[in-house]
């Protein structure tokens, strides 16, 4: 009679390492997330034998995206790039799944949720007593939010990377059903192999941005120290950085050296102009001007080091007095570089536009702002949201791309500049040293004719 229990156990176990396996070796063999998140879903449900398993991710404002789906036979419909907005998992509910650690299941039947006892961690300043936390009745929210769905049992594993909550493995059937010890524990593995494809996919995602800004700057510094006129030089050089950051438009403003008119580059979309004869009037305002002494500045503007970056211009205070030259423009954000050799000494400013964008977001069913409205949807029938004239973002690389460019545009700007000073001060010795040579001639000419002039009046 035990026979057959040891063949059960031991077709488990290959089951078991098999799918661990083909996950491990995908994780080894793809470079790109997606196709892992996929292969990973897909192994799951076959598994689990449930109706669906999902890949949830998390936005940066707490909503989240279904980003990797595996569906049976359309038991249950598919939630496959649906959005889902943060009061679904309302913070008290991420918050458990950080101190869990692992996961919950939830059996729609009974109305009863259960967190894994092994695995589980608390806050030392938890009130909560820890066997509410194990295992308790079910938010009746939270069972009619599951009905509506058409799931009658939920096993959800959280995701981490770096010790954050990325997302979620989530599990759905729409019958009961149970999950044994071994099985959870296959299912944590697996999740902790998606924790691993996540740090290797940000590691590869960070190589190719290196790759990225390296190239761009391999094409515009060879540029800098061209042949070619330097009026050429700095055109062609603001054109290409504001087409590496997918700007519309950019200004390069270049004080003189003497004194003078200043130089000004633009491409691209720019704001009205307001005096036709100084074209350089926007660098003429204080939140240009001020950069330099930034320190003393309380701006609203993201403070990336030295530059300045404005998501959105007609919420920034410093910029009121003049944002209505932007509203014949689809200009709606910019970011501000001050060109220095030195942390004293300015040489100008770099400026690039973004347009305002148009975001088109799929939700999961028509879902109201307002916190009073808040109840379970009925509904998860795609909903199409779609928001106009919104503030263009700008990430981390975007900056870090702009800065590593205007130290070298800074060095180039400041080399012409003293080369032109050369030139200036070689040019003055020499109209110093032709004004000597012509009030040395001059002066023997007179003596000369002071010397004649005795024997031509006799």
């Amino acid at each position: 009679m035990g026979r057959p229990n040891k063949d059960e156990e031991a077709t488990k176990i290959m089951t078991y390492g098999g799918l661990l396996h083909r996950i491990t070796n995908k994780i080894r063999q793809s470079l790109e997330l997606q196709d892992i998140l996929a292969a990973t879903v897909a192994e799951m449900r076959l598994f689990l034998q449930t109706d669906r398993v999902k890949i949830y991710r998390f936005h940066s404002d707490a909503s989240g995206q279904v980003i990797a789906e595996s569906i049976a036979q359309k038991r249950l419909p598919s939630l496959m790039g649906l959005n889902f907005p943060a009061t679904d998992i309302p913070p008290e509910a991420r918050e458990m799944f950080i101190k869990a650690g692992r996961r919950s299941i939830v059996d729609v039947a009974s109305e009863e949720i259960t967190l894994s006892h092994s695995d589980f961690r608390v806050e030392p300043s938890s009130s909560q007593p820890i066997g509410d936390i194990l295992k308790r009745s079910v938010d009746p929210c939270h069972v009619e939010y599951l009905r509506a769905m058409g799931v009658l049992s939920s096993l959800v594993v959280p995701i981490f990377d770096q010790q954050q909550l990325w997302g979620l493995l989530v599990s759905h059937h729409s019958q009961s059903k149970a999950f044994s010890e071994q099985d959870l524990q296959l299912v944590q593995l697996v999740a902790d192999q998606v924790s691993i494809a996540i740090t290797q996919s940000a590691l590869l995602a960070q190589a190719r941005e290196q790759v990225r800004q390296e190239t761009m700057l391999n094409q515009i510094t060879p540029l800098l120290h061209s042949p070619r006129p330097i009026e050429e030089i700095l055109q062609l050089v603001l054109e290409r950085i504001v087409r590496s950051v997918q700007g519309s438009g950019g200004r390069l403003y270049l004080k003189s050296i003497d004194k003078g008119k200043p130089d000004l580059y633009t491409c691209g979309m720019q704001p009205a102009l307001i005096e036709p004869e100084q074209a350089a009037w926007l660098e003429q305002q204080s939140f240009w001007q001020q950069l330099i002494l930034k320190e003393t500045l309380d701006f609203h503007a993201t403070d990336f080091r030295k530059l300045q970056v404005v998501t959105d211009l007609y919420l920034e205070p410093q910029l009121s007095s003049f944002s209505w030259a932007f509203q014949t423009t689809p200009i709606r954000g910019m970011v501000v570089l001050p060109i220095q050799h030195n942390s004293h000494e300015s040489l100008g400013y770099l400026t690039i536009f973004r347009n305002a964008i148009n975001i088109e977001t799929l939700w999961a069913g028509y879902w109201d702002e307002d916190e009073r409205q808040q109840r379970p949807r009925q509904s998860f029938e795609a909903w199409l949201e779609y928001k106009n004239n919104q503030a263009p973002p700008w990430t981390d690389e975007d900056i870090e791309l702009v800065e590593s460019i205007g130290i070298h545009l800074a060095m180039a700007v400041m080399q012409y500049q003293l080369h032109q000073l050369e030139v200036h001060n070689q040019e003055l010795q020499l109209a110093h040293k032709i004004a000597e040579e012509s009030s040395r001639l001059k002066s023997n000419f007179l003596t000369m004719d002071a010397a004649e002039s005795p024997v031509s009046s006799e």
